[in-house]
């Protein structure tokens, strides 16, 4: 469970984000969905630990337990953003060894070929990453992302530039509705969320201004009313 209370974040005296009350249960798959700049970014970067927030608290599992700000806690968050994270000079089967060694060498051996079979990696995995093209890397990136076995996936707009078969894995992967982690899914595609997503988070100039519990096509023009209002 992911809890934020009161959560802010200001640049220059201006809000990213404005005393954000927001609590994820375990398993639940939500969309962040707001206009460019409402701050979609900033609070994703804040619940993994990459921004301190100007003021307020996350929390996960408890009220009473810390967030993102514990090292073992960033451990147990996947995030996939518009930054792979990737090294280009590296393979996809080096990028993925070295991650796994360097982030996750005290929780066991991970199969790195179980997670390349997975995400479709495998004919390319001795291709440097810097050869290639959008799709491929955000799919590298996602099973970067995925190594850990994460509590918590962050994705900011996975979607922007891939490919449909790209899209299939990553929807089949980590949208699943039996899932038991947490997952966050910041993006402008409406159909795509409330295809992949149960709940749905709106954020408008930093300001969580409506959540709908049960996403579904019914929702959409509820979900277009939100955008367009401000």
């Amino acid at each position: 469970m992911i809890l934020c209370n009161n959560l802010s974040k200001e640049y220059d005296g201006i809000p990213a984000v404005n005393r954000a009350n927001i609590k994820i249960n375990n398993g639940e798959l939500v969309a962040l969905l707001g206009n460019n700049g409402a701050g979609k970014t900033t609070l994703l970067n804040m619940l993994a630990g990459i921004v301190k927030p100007s003021s307020g608290s996350i929390h996960f599992d408890s009220p009473n337990l810390p967030g993102p700000e514990i090292p073992t806690n960033r451990a147990r968050i996947g995030i996939v953003s518009e930054h792979s994270f990737l090294t280009p000079e590296l393979t996809i089967k080096e990028n993925l060894s070295f991650y796994a060694s360097l982030f996750y060498r005290s929780r066991g051996q991970y199969d790195i070929a179980s997670v390349m079979d997975e995400y479709g990696l495998t004919s390319r995995q001795n291709q440097k990453v810097g050869t290639l093209s959008r799709g491929w890397k955000q799919r590298t990136s996602i099973a970067r992302a995925m190594l850990g076995e994460p509590e918590y996936m962050l994705l900011d707009e996975p979607e922007n530039g891939i490919d449909q078969t790209t899209r299939g894995i990553l929807g089949k992967s980590l949208f699943s509705k039996t899932a038991t982690r947490s997952l966050i899914f910041a993006t402008h595609n409406i159909d795509l969320a409330i295809d992949w997503c149960s709940k749905a988070i709106i954020l408008e100039n930093g300001n969580l201004i409506h959540e709908i519990d049960d996403l579904s096509n019914e929702s959409k023009p509820k979900i277009m009313q939100a955008l367009d209002s401000k």
